[in-house]
């Protein structure tokens, strides 16, 4: 399945996403279910940032990023990320990239999952 737009991501995960502004924050229980996502997308990840979200207040501490855009990472050590944070955090979100090369960052948003 070929990623086309971040629209892609977020009609999959409708029921699931929280925006804050231009940004979506997908619930921590469905992150794993979007990472899959992203795997069968053929879709690069670039990085996974944790966040709580507690009415209109977000916290995304420090200790909850993880950045895939410099340094090979595997979707395995993606995945350890979100299950070691899951239960300190509400949501992620998650910085993709098509084949095209276009990042979510690039095209008006992060998909935050």
């Amino acid at each position: 399945m070929k990623i086309k737009t971040e629209r892609d991501f977020y009609d999959t995960f409708a029921g699931h996403i929280e925006w804050k502004g231009q940004t979506a924050y997908i619930l921590a229980s469905d992150a794993e279910s979007f990472l899959d996502h992203i795997v069968k997308a053929d879709a690069g990840l670039l990085g996974i940032d944790g966040a709580l979200l507690e009415g209109r207040m977000i916290s995304e501490p420090v200790e909850a990023i993880l950045d895939m855009s410099d340094s090979p990472k595997s979707y395995e050590d993606a995945r350890k990320f979100i299950r070691e944070q899951q239960g300190r955090l509400t949501h992620f979100s998650f910085v993709v990239e098509d084949k095209s090369g276009t990042t979510s960052e690039q095209s008006g948003g992060e998909v935050r999952g």
